[in-house]
This record gives C-alpha cells, sequence and structure tokens, in this order.
C-alpha cells in the first residue's frame, strides 16, 4: 500500500507540475493581452484628450483674433480714426472696457497709435476693468510688438512668444504667463493709424494643459518650439528661458532622443526610457497670423518668424508607474480566474494521475501476467523436451535389446522425428521469444545431430548450408526441419554407397513473396523416372503432406546432382 501511495503521488506531481506549467503559460498569454488591450485603451482615452485639448487651446486663441478683427471694424472705432471724434473716442473705451469685462482673457487691451503712444488703454485689474486715465498712459514705440505688429499689413496679425510677462524691466510676480496679440489699423484712406493689442491670459492655455483627467497622475505638459517647459506638474522647470541662471534647462537637453522623434512629426505614440509618450502638435499661426522671436527684455529688438516655427508641442507621459500600476490592475482583475485555474489545475491533476496510476498498475500487472505465462510456456516446452527426449531414449534402449535388423530402419527414423520436434522445443525453452524459432542455427543443429546419429564416418559426407537469418513460428519450422530430416536421411541412406565421400547443402533465401529452400547431395542422384507422388516410401509422402501443409510447392530435379525445390508463401509466419 505504501509502494502504491508513493507512485500515486509520483504520477500526482508529475502531472500537476505538466498542469502548472501549461496553466502558467496560458495565464501569462491571458495577462499580456488584457494588459495590452487596456494599455492600448488607456493610450487612445489620452490621445482623444490630447486632441480635445488641442482644439479648445486653437478656440481660445480664434476667438482672440475675431476679437480684434470686431473692435477694429466697430462704426464708433472707425469714426474716431478717421475723424478724431471725442465722443467716438469716450464710446471706444467703454467698449474695450465691455471686452474686457466679458471675456475675462485680456490682462490689457490698447490702443497706440502710430507714434507708438498709448491712446487707449483698459487694465484687467484682478477682475474690476478700468480706463486708465491719460496721464498714466505710456509710450511704447520702443518695444518689440509695437514694432512687428505696425510692420504688418491690412488683415495681418501678430503673434508673440508665450512667455512670462515683464514689468519695468523684471519678471511680474506672481508669474503671469502672457501672450500679445495685435493687428494695425488703418484708416479708410488706407493709411497707417497704429495698432490695436491685447495682452492674453497665458493661462487660459495652462488650464487646458494641465486639467486633471479622471483624477490621472499621468502628467500632461506644454513644451514651447526650443523644448522649454511652458507647463509641466515640476514648477521648477516651466518658463526657464525667461531666466538667465536656467536658460539651459530644456527637454530636448535631458530627453535628446525623444525630442528629436517629437520634432519630426505632427503627432503620434512613441515609447522610450520604460515611458510612453502621446504627442501633438498646436500651430496657433494661419495665414496672415506672423509672429516674432520675443524678448525677455522690454527693449530688446525681435526678429520675424516663419509662421511654421511657431508651435507649441502638447504631450503627455504614461511613466513607469503608470504602466506598473496598470499591470497591478490587470493581475488583481485576473486573480479570481488565476486561482480558479490553479484549482481547476489541481482537480485536473488528481484525475489524471488517477488515471494514469490505474493505467500504469494495469499495465503492471499485465506485465506480470504475461511473464508468467511466458515462465509457464517455458516449463511447458522444458516439460515437452524432456518428455520427447525420454521417449527416444526408448526407442534407443527397444531397439538394442531387438536384434532384428529389419526394424531398425524404423527406430531410426521414429527416433529421428523425435528429436526433430524435441531440438524445437529445446530453442524455444532456451530463446527469450517463446514464439519463434532462428531456421539458420536450428536446421544446423539438426543436420549435425543427424549425421552423428547415424553414424557417419568424420569427414565422409560435409554439410554446406547458405541459409540466410530467418525467424519462423515453431510450427513452420518444425515442418521444414521435418522435411529436411527426411532428406538428409534419405541421402545418407540411399545417395553415398559404400561409405563414398559427398556434400549435401541447403541453401533458403526469401523474397518479399516466398521463401526458397533448395536441398542438394552430390551423391547418385534420383532416378530419371522418379515421381514423389507415386512414391511408397513413408518419409516421401511425408515430405509431401508436410508441403501440402506450409501452402508450398516443390519441384525435383531428377538424375545425378538432381535437387529438392520448395516454395513457401511468406505468410507462412
Amino acid at each position: 500500500m505504501q509502494i502504491k501511495n508513493i507512485c500515486f503521488k509520483y504520477y500526482f506531481i508529475k502531472i500537476f507540475l505538466i498542469t502548472l506549467l501549461i496553466t502558467s503559460l496560458l495565464s501569462a498569454v491571458v495577462f499580456f493581452y488584457r494588459y495590452n488591450a487596456r494599455k492600448e485603451n488607456l493610450v487612445n482615452l489620452y490621445s482623444e484628450q490630447l486632441e480635445l485639448r488641442h482644439t479648445e487651446v486653437e478656440f481660445h486663441l480664434s476667438n482672440v483674433v475675431s476679437d480684434l478683427n470686431i473692435l477694429s471694424e466697430f462704426e464708433v472705432f472707425r469714426n474716431f480714426i478717421n475723424f478724431e471724434d471725442v465722443l467716438s473716442f469716450k464710446s471706444v473705451e467703454q467698449i474695450f472696457k465691455l471686452i474686457c469685462t466679458e471675456r475675462q482673457s485680456y490682462d490689457q487691451i490698447r490702443f497706440i497709435d502710430k507714434t507708438g503712444m498709448e491712446v487707449i488703454r483698459i487694465n484687467y485689474n484682478n477682475g474690476n476693468p478700468v480706463i486708465v486715465p491719460e496721464k498714466n498712459l505710456q509710450f511704447k514705440g520702443d518695444r518689440y510688438y509695437f514694432e512687428d505688429t505696425f510692420e504688418l499689413e491690412k488683415g495681418e496679425v501678430f503673434f508673440s512668444p508665450l512667455d512670462l510677462n515683464i514689468e519695468n524691466g523684471l519678471i511680474e510676480k506672481p508669474e503671469k504667463p502672457m501672450i500679445r496679440i495685435g493687428i494695425p489699423v488703418f484708416d479708410d484712406r488706407m493709411m497707417k493709424q497704429g495698432i490695436i493689442l491685447v495682452n492674453y491670459f497665458g493661462h487660459n492655455i495652462i488650464d487646458v494643459v494641465s486639467r486633471p483627467y479622471k483624477n490621472s497622475i499621468s502628467s500632461f505638459f506644454l513644451l514651447n518650439n526650443n523644448s522649454f517647459w511652458l507647463y509641466s506638474q515640476n514648477p521648477d522647470r516651466n518658463w526657464a528661458f525667461m531666466y538667465e541662471e536656467k536658460n539651459n534647462e530644456n527637454f530636448k537637453k535631458e530627453y535628446p532622443e525623444i525630442w528629436e522623434q517629437i520634432l519630426s512629426k505632427p503627432s503620434g505614440i512613441l515609447e522610450a526610457s520604460r515611458s510612453i509618450y502621446i504627442f501633438t502638435t498646436i500651430s496657433p499661426l494661419h495665414q496672415h497670423i506672423k509672429t516674432s522671436t520675443g524678448s525677455s527684455s522690454a527693449y530688446s529688438k525681435s526678429e520675424m518668424l516663419d509662421p511654421d516655427d511657431y508651435f507649441w508641442k502638447l504631450a503627455v507621459s504614461l511613466s513607469p508607474k503608470v504602466l506598473q500600476d496598470l499591470r497591478r490592475m490587470v493581475a488583481a482583475d485576473l486573480l479570481p480566474l488565476l486561482i480558479g485555474i490553479f484549482i481547476a489545475g489541481i482537480l485536473i491533476s488528481l484525475i489524471l494521475s488517477r488515471l494514469w496510476f490505474v493505467q500504469k498498475l494495469s499495465e503492471i500487472r499485465t506485465k506480470k501476467s504475461l511473464a508468467e505465462k511466458e515462465l509457464l510456456l517455458r516449463e511447458i516446452h522444458h516439460r515437452v523436451k524432456n518428455s520427447l527426449s525420454l521417449v527416444s531414449s526408448f526407442i534407443g534402449l527397444y531397439r538394442n535389446e531387438n536384434d532384428e535388423e529389419s526394424n531398425d530402419a524404423f527406430y531410426n527414423a521414429l527416433q529421428q522425428k523425435i528429436e526433430t520436434i524435441s531440438l524445437v522445443h529445446t530453442y524455444l525453452y532456451q530463446s527469450n521469444d517463446i514464439e519463434n524459432i532462428n531456421l539458420k542455427n536450428y536446421l544446423k543443429e539438426l543436420l549435425e545431430n543427424t549425421l552423428n546419429n547415424l553414424a557417419v564416418s568424420d569427414g565422409n559426407i560435409s554439410l554446406q548450408l547458405d541459409i540466410q537469418d530467418l525467424n519462423l513460428p515453431a510450427k513452420s519450422a518444425i515442418a521444414i526441419g521435418l522435411i529436411i530430416s527426411e532428406l538428409s536421411i534419405n541421402s545418407l541412406k540411399h545417395a553415398f554407397p559404400d561409405n563414398k565421400t559427398g556434400v549435401i547443402s541447403v541453401k533458403i533465401s526469401h523474397t518479399e513473396l516466398n521463401y526458397t529452400i533448395v536441398y542438394q547431395d552430390d551423391g547418385i542422384g534420383l532416378p530419371k523416372d522418379f515421381i514423389i507422388g507415386n512414391s511408397k516410401s513413408l518419409g516421401m509422402i511425408l515430405i509431401e503432406s508436410l508441403t501440402e501443409q506450409l501452402s508450398g510447392n516443390l519441384k525435383i530435379s531428377t538424375g545425378r546432382n538432381g535437387y529438392f525445390t520448395f516454395e513457401f508463401p511468406v505468410h507462412i509466419q
């Protein structure tokens, strides 16, 4: 019982390990499929968010351009430009103030005349817009935004870079992101009279970029065309280009390869540094919109830029931590399934190991039974062989006690047949194969025994055997052995009179269909009129009968050096 338990445990462990391996591989495939699906879904959601924010930013900026065009075309403003009407001037101030109040997007709205002097300025004043008195208006003719805007043609719009507001030569605190957007103003004679300029709150853009998405910890960020952060979750990195001590801190320096890929196309998805970056390009400058390099100094000059060089890169990064959390979520979702698979694996292992154990036990019992039957069959062959040897000895004793020479031939023939059969059982008993006989070894020993039993002088008769290495069933081997035995006895009795020397040859070959046996001696030969069917010899009758038993046919060549040819079908096995 203990051995059976050990065997059962062995089969269980073996099957369980195989089952565990298969289920582990299956679980890994399911996990990575679910993880990749979730990751792809997450990437798609963030891509949609980027496009929504992209559209929203462009919508805000298009509203600014629309406001500037509306202001420049108001009838009262046209009257003021063309006729310098005081009443119209007051109305224009009120319209500018109303726009500033309603929009809440402009820190300042100004009309600056062609000399560079502020004529109208509305300050947002923390949500309480005010009209700046004439005595507080300033000269701005030396500022880059005035010069760059005033150079434009009718219908063109100027966008300054998105940077921080500067007051009195210093960056305003707290930091105030700003874009200065302006258009030139022409009178009815198409004479340039000045510019309308708004200081657009850049935080409107920053708020769109930084708006949380479903409590996500993934970080959106905004880069300018020189890879400086305009917004990121790390405030110390933002607006570095505005500060001399930080003007070399940019995205390109930290992630040069990623920046090159982001810069190379308008939008896309890339995996790098164990993170996923999703990005798009915001290009606010359309036809008739111009821009310049701007300046971090109040009075520095700027240079006009090609509109294609003015863009922002809006991006979001799915950090290694985000992806790790995603893997944990997928693993948590799959945990019940994995537990179920594990339990199913144990049950399957128990069932299969039980079935395997029962099968193996049955095989062992079958092998044991076959071994016992084989042992029993060997014992039977051994006893049959001994019994036949005993019968042969009794015949020998009886022949020695009986002096009648007429009976010698009968006793010799009978004894030879019994020994022929006994020899087969000897081979079966001694061989590992208890059903088949090696024909070559069997016939060699049989013929040698025949020569010895018939007291042939040494060297008088020799054997010449050419037998292929064949294994035949015992029944067929006995029939062939009896045929060869009868023929050899006949040769020894009649072919070599007066102790003549001679050769007995046996050749056995086979094809895919037949076995061929050729028996021949070089004695005096058969009579030319010999016909086996007419022979009354018991031996010849036996040969003919055994040939029919093997479903074979016999051909006889008579005369000197005559021979017997037997053909048997291969299926006798």
